[in-house]
């Protein structure tokens, strides 16, 4: 697990705020990033009800995995692969109805785990889309 340092909280939050990462984010930032107090956050590094576990790839190399992940992005319907760097992925999701984004982060773990974070951008509800959306991904991985 990464370790958040005391000043990494203030920049997030900075970052977060302005809905666009202009600066330059490490994976140990994104990994400890926090859901907000509203129902319409899931991560693998919070506890309490916006805890998802993280993606299990175990025995698969980082590329393989990495490789997979796009794929299915690239078959998602009104997504887009913002981020694709290194052990990092990232992709917005826009709703048919409204356009309403939600941002995915992946952070690939060398150990064959997946670290998650899927957060609308907008609004106190979700209806739990962001948490639907990681278990059918996970579901999709382990029906192959």
């Amino acid at each position: 697990m990464f370790q958040r340092s005391k000043h990494a909280k203030g920049f997030i939050g900075a970052t977060l705020l302005s809905c666009s990462l202009t600066a330059t984010v490490s994976a140990e930032d994104i990994v400890s990033m926090t859901c907000p107090g509203s129902p319409n956050c899931v991560s693998s590094q919070v506890q309490g009800d916006h805890f998802i576990a993280p993606l299990d790839f175990q025995g698969q190399d980082t590329a393989t995995i990495r490789d997979r992940l796009l794929a299915w992005l690239e078959h998602s319907p009104r997504t887009v692969i913002t981020q694709s760097d290194g052990n990092i992925i990232k992709a917005k999701f826009s709703s048919r109805m409204m356009g309403f984004v939600d941002d995915l982060t992946l952070i690939i773990q060398p150990s064959g785990t997946v670290d998650v974070r899927s957060a609308s951008r907008t609004g106190y509800y979700d209806f739990k889309v962001n948490r639907k959306r990681v278990e059918a991904l996970r579901i999709y991985f382990q029906n192959q």
